[in-house]
């Protein structure tokens, strides 16, 4: 029986450990079928720092930025460094740009559609 016990305590704690490990590696997932993608905090201040870092200036587009909008080609979209990509797992996926109304905006790449935005403070 106290086999039992300890063998049971010892798999409960090694789930609940293996749990924290899978929820800390992944940052960036997608949400359901809206498009947009989630973010941890810890990971929306990867993205603002890189932003800040990397000195971007707002886009002159003046198009209306949602998600789920696609952005056009003659918009500059940047990578994230690799800096970045080592503190925020699978954001490489995407690239950003900084809207005029200053909305750190990020699009994935291949089909240029908005993913997420966020407030640049």
């Amino acid at each position: 029986m106290t086999h039992r016990l300890l063998a049971a305590a010892a798999a409960l704690s090694l789930s609940i450990a293996a749990g924290g490990a899978l929820a800390q590696t992944t940052l960036v997932v997608p949400e359901d079928n809206t498009g947009t993608i989630v973010l941890t905090p810890s990971g929306e201040t990867v993205v603002r720092r890189t932003i800040i870092e990397e000195r971007v200036v707002p886009s002159p587009w003046r198009g209306q930025v949602r998600v789920g909008s696609r952005v056009p080609a003659d918009v500059d979209l940047y990578a994230f460094s690799d800096g970045a990509v080592d503190e925020e797992p699978g954001i490489e996926r995407y690239r950003y740009f900084v809207s005029p109304d200053d909305k750190i905006v990020l699009v994935e790449p291949q089909t240029r559609q908005v993913v997420r935005i966020i407030d640049r403070n």
